[in-house]
């Protein structure tokens, strides 16, 4: 029984290096120099098809093996010759076997020839291995024949087997095998070829790229242009690369040799341009080492993928339209017509004339269609030319000749004061140098210190801040001042600086330690206790409620009592908190040459202040030429909302001290309840304690950073930031709270984020700003830093048009409240500018209004506003409901001038800015219950023994009958004869106030008249508008200043048929004046 053993055998051999081809069981290698293919045993024939890049009639080596016996393999090697796209096939032997039980050896598998017998005592045969052009594959049968290259037979049981003599050329004689006796399987045949290729494949261009940086070139500026290719080339002549550059594309050429990149230069011509650089075509003969030639140009990644290049050779247009006009002796302001350019005009260049050529004077980017030229000299004509350059640096040709003549030259402005910083027997003085210097340069600067009791006077030249001042007497207290000299004189001097007092020890005590108590068990005023030290000695120590501004050795606040030790002390003393709540408060130690320590750590205590009490006393007010009658009750009641007492003013005319003001406009209050008063016509904002006391100040005319032109408007942000609305500028400012510049925005126009004459400004609880731009009759929101956000309104009547809007406030929930002085009412809207309602109109009753302006709501959302015109403030809901109202016409507490800015503290107290002739902030409280009271007596001056003590039993809360006995008609307060009477209201408050403004009375008299009284009188106010019997009503216009009521009567012996005929007697209905005189007759018609 013969058994068959199946083999399927794939080799391959990589002679050098390349690509694998696989095709069934036959691989490719292609390599530089030569690749090899090769096959294994398998059952039936191969096929090899000679690779396309196989060089015609080229020679390759075979080495055939035939399927043999082991150690007794045919093998057979030689030469062929072989052309591309020839196909051979192939046969590999396999290995013959044995079989000792059978006495046969497997048979070998090559085809066509069979396995030789086996036996058992030698080893099988092999089938043959042979390779031939397939056209003649037929004829070749294991042996040397026609159409076969070569043929091996496998080794057989006598041993090695030689194959006959070649028949033509191409034949190679085979090579017969050993034998060995030994019962073994043989081995496989293989054929294996190795040949030549050629390189027929054409190179490319696989990349093109530039060492230059993204960005913008311009005209003289080389940009390297870098091909590569896919493998080294060489050109013929040049290679042309041609760039997209516009109207005219740029060509750059290089030459390659053996290489696989090249680099040509392109140098950037006027009138280039480009929004990324690319090449429009390369052309040029390049071949690689085996001459293919290059026929696709187009790279794999183009220049325009890999840089992002930006050529652009043309200048901008000139600017046009120059002019110069002289703003005073040392400065000239510039404008021009804005330029233009293929792209973007990024900035300007100014040059001046300097007598022989035009030199650049702008020592940074000029953005804007306007330049000021400073520091110039009076009377001397000055000659400008502009230029514009665009992103890529690209500068036009030079404008038209712009020129002026600046004034005639003055003394310099005065210099800005710094800070006096005290030394030993010295003060050094810092100051900025004056902005003008008049025309004429500035050649010194002179500071003189001053101190306190005019005794000692120091002054020194020097050219820069700081001059030390220096001869100077320790422990005195100095102020300096600054004047700057040019070549006309000498400026007026600076303001003073703080004080400072020289001393030889500088040496200041270290940080104290503040105790408070836990809480102040209802006292404003209670005991605290600091520990300090120095060097020498503690001599004084303060307290305050703000860090800011620290305290200067000269304040009022310091106190000397209460100190045990010296380098080591602690102080004992009471201080007196401002308002009740949690208050923070900070402490400072200085010694005997008035070195002040830094500020203690803050300490918060929570003060519970006592019950205050303010008092109103009206003036005597009569009932009657006559007896008033014998009984009757008076009944009291408040006006709707609740008093309001007048607190705490500052302020008066004045244009340069600290505190004095000139039209104070707007008024805002920061966390701590410091509040800000924008002093419009003074062109500063100022800063104060919730008291009134100074703090800061900072602003002076101008257009610069922290200049200001009529500041009319005033908000602080949570940060404690400060807005302000630079009215006559058309800007927002904002500032840190010390009146640091923070940034700026706006300009005159109609356009988004322009404004004309912005007066109101508020801030919401995310920090966006809301500006009441007058002008333009709309409300614009901005960011906190400035960036427009939305915009609503224009001129009319109807919702959500507007006449004159001025004062804004933003309520929690974000609506916005504006006061129209135009249109005399307020509109409510949502925070993106949704109508939501309105109230007011022109005149003078309540919810009534006369060109109002400022407006506030506190945190119940309660409206208030300054009713300028009526000379009042009028409180509503937020939903327009009237609640109160208060003030009148004049100078005395709780009157107005004119009434403008207003806003709430977080207590609820009220202040406003009173301007035109007034020029003064008030401070109102409200009061928590009021209580009301009357006297009354025979006697017009209010004393005497027939006039009551006041008592708490003629009193009325809550509108109730003043007569505690209701049941009786015995009145207690009312005795026979009395005709005269006066009232008494008590405010309840939180601090201490003078007197409350009541917004109403209200008076009634309930008289019975038993008819054995010979005369009685009837009572009617005002002048019988009512026509009601007996009965005083609604006395109006109850203030301090209290004032006379007109009203009438009428005499009659009895309530009935008496007065029926009784006539009016009294003051005209029209007029004001005080009550005439009746006739004690009954019935009597004249007064």
């Amino acid at each position: 029984m013969r058994k068959i053993k199946s083999k399927n055998i794939f080799s391959y051999q990589l002679v050098t290096f390349s690509t694998l081809i696989f095709f069934g069981a036959l691989f490719f290698a292609k390599a530089a120099s030569a690749d090899v293919a090769t096959f294994g045993c398998v059952w039936g024939s191969q096929s090899w098809t000679v690779p396309a890049n196989v060089p015609a009639n080229s020679t390759a080596t075979v080495d055939v093996k035939g399927g043999a016996s082991n150690y007794g393999a045919d093998r057979v090697t030689g030469n062929i010759t072989i052309s591309a796209g020839q196909v051979y096939t192939i046969e590999a032997g396999c290995a013959g076997g044995y079989d000792d039980d059978y006495g046969e050896g497997y048979s070998g598998y090559g085809n066509p020839g069979g396995a030789g017998d086996g036996d058992p005592d030698y080893l099988g045969s092999g089938g043959r291995s042979t390779i031939a052009l397939s056209a003649n594959a037929a004829s070749c049968n294991g042996s040397i024949s026609t159409g076969c290259v070569a043929a091996a037979k496998g080794g057989d049981s006598t041993g090695g087997y030689a194959g006959g003599s070649p028949n033509y050329s191409n034949a190679f004689a085979l090579v017969g095998g050993s034998t060995l006796f030994a019962q073994q399987n043989g081995a496989d045949g293989s054929v294996t070829i190795t040949y030549t290729v050629a390189d027929i494949t054409a190179p490319t261009i696989t990349n093109i790229s530039s060492n230059k940086a993204n960005g913008n070139y311009k005209v003289g500026e080389v940009i390297d242009i870098d091909v590569t290719f896919s493998e080294n080339v060489t050109s013929t002549g040049n290679v042309a690369v041609t760039l997209e550059t516009g109207d005219i594309d740029r060509t750059c050429t290089f030459v390659v040799s053996n290489a696989s990149t090249g680099t040509c230069d392109y140098t950037v011509q006027a009138g280039d341009a480009s929004l990324d650089l690319t090449t429009a075509s390369i052309t040029g003969t390049i071949k690689d080492a085996a001459l293919n030639t290059m026929t696709n140009f187009v790279p794999t990644t183009s220049l325009a993928t890999n840089k992002n290049i930006v050529i652009d050779a043309v200048l901008p247009a000139a600017p046009t339209s120059p002019t110069a006009n002289a703003i005073s002796p040392s400065r000239i302001d510039l404008s021009w017509t804005a330029a233009t350019d293929n792209m973007t005009v990024t900035g300007y260049n100014v040059y001046r004339y300097n007598g022989s050529a035009y030199a650049k004077i702008n020592p940074g980017a000029v953005t804007a269609t306007a330049y000021s030229d400073l520091d110039r000299t009076g009377s001397t004509l000055y000659q400008y030319k502009i230029t514009a350059y665009d992103a890529t640096g690209n500068e036009s040709l030079q404008s038209v000749v712009a020129s002026a003549t600046t004034l005639a030259s003055t003394v310099p402005d005065a210099p800005i004061i710094g800070t006096a910083t005290r030394g030993n027997a010295q003060i050094a003085v810092t100051f900025t140098p004056s902005a003008n210097n008049g025309g004429s340069a500035i050649t010194s600067y002179d500071a003189t210190c001053t101190s306190s009791d005019g005794g000692a006077i120091g002054t020194v030249n020097g050219s820069a801040s700081p001059i030390i001042v220096t001869g100077l007497t320790n422990l005195k207290s100095y102020t300096c001042t600054v004047t700057a000299t040019n070549g006309v004189g000498i400026s007026v001097a600076s303001a003073a600086s703080n004080a400072a007092i020289p001393a030889s020890d500088e040496v200041a005590p270290g940080v104290p330690v503040l105790t408070l108590p836990a809480s102040t068990n209802g006292s404003l005023t209670f005991s605290v206790t600091i520990t300090g030290t120095d060097n020498v000695g503690v001599t004084g120590w303060i307290v305050k409620e703000a860090s800011n501004p620290a305290p200067v050795a000269g304040d009022s606040g310091w106190r000397t009592s209460g100190i045990s030790g010296t380098t080591s002390a602690t102080i004992t003393g009471n201080i007196t908190a401002s308002t009740t709540g949690l208050r923070s408060f900070y402490a400072w130690t200085k010694d005997a040459s008035n070195n002040i320590s830094p500020v203690s750590t803050v300490k918060t205590v929570t003060v519970t202040g006592p019950v205050n009490y303010a008092t109103f006393e009206s003036d005597v007010k009569s009932f009657a030429n006559n007896n008033a009658p014998s009984y009757g009750n008076i009944n009291w009641g408040e006006g709707s909302g609740g008093a309001y007492a007048f607190s705490a003013k500052w302020g008066s005319y004045g244009t340069t001290s600290d505190g004095q003001f000139y039209n104070p406009t707007g008024i805002a209050i920061d966390a701590n309840g410091d509040v800000y008063v924008a002093d419009a016509n003074n062109n500063r904002i100022q800063k104060f304690s919730s008291t009134g006391t100074f703090i800061t100040k900072w602003g002076s005319f101008g257009a610069g950073d922290g200049q200001f032109s009529n500041p009319y408007g005033i908000a602080i942000n949570a940060n404690g930031d400060v807005y302000v609305a630079d009215t006559s500028n058309n800007r927002i400012q904002k500032f840190s709270s010390t009146g640091t510049f923070i940034a700026a925005w706006g300009s005159s126009g109609s356009g988004d984020g322009q404004f004309s004459t912005p007066y109101g400004i508020a801030i919401d609880a995310n920090g966006d700003v809301y500006v009441s731009d007058a002008s333009n009759r709309r409300i614009q929101k901005f960011s906190s830093t400035g960036t427009f956000i939305t915009a609503w309104g224009s001129v009319g009547f109807g919702n959500g048009e507007f006449n004159g809007p001025y004062g804004i406030a933003i309520n929690a929930n974000g609506d916005v409240y504006v006061t129209e002085t135009g249109n005399n009412r307020i509109q409510k809207f949502s925070s993106t500018g949704t109508f939501i309602t309105a109230w007011g109109s022109s005149g003078f009753s309540n919810g009534q209004f006369s060109t109002p302006h400022g407006i506030a709501i506190d945190a119940n959302g309660d409206v208030y506003v300054t009713d300028t015109g009526s000379k009042r403030i009028q409180k509503f809901s937020s939903t327009g409901t009237f609640i109160t109202a208060w003030g009148s016409s004049g100078s005395g507490d709780g009157q107005f001038s004119n009434p403008y800015g207003v806003a709430i503290n977080a207590n609820g107290d009220v202040y406003v800015a009173d301007i035109t002739s007034n020029h003064r902030i008030q401070k109102f409280v409200s009061g928590t219950s009021v209580k009301l009271r009357v006297r009354t007596g025979t006697t017009a001056d209010g004393s005497g023994a027939s006039w009551a003590a006041w008592s708490d039993d003629c009193r009325v809360n809550n509108n109730s009958d003043i007569n505690t006995n209701a049941s009786s008609q015995e009145n207690t307060c009312v005795d026979d004869g009395d005709r005269y009477f006066q009232y008494q209201a008590t405010l309840e408050t939180n601090a201490g106030t003078n007197n409350p403004l009541l917004s109403s009375v209200t008076i009634e008299t309930q008289a019975t008249y038993p008819t054995d009284f010979a005369s009685s009188y009837l009572i009617s106010s005002p002048f019988n508008t009512n026509n009601k019997f007996n009965k005083l009503n609604s006395i109006t216009g109850a203030t301090t200043g209290g004032g006379s009521i007109g009203f009438q009567v009428k005499a009659a012996s009895n309530n009935t048929t008496g007065l029926a005929a009784a006539q009016w007697c009294g003051p005209d209905p029209d007029g004001a004046g005080a009550l005439t005189g009746c006739a004690a007759s009954p019935g009597s018609e004249s007064c």
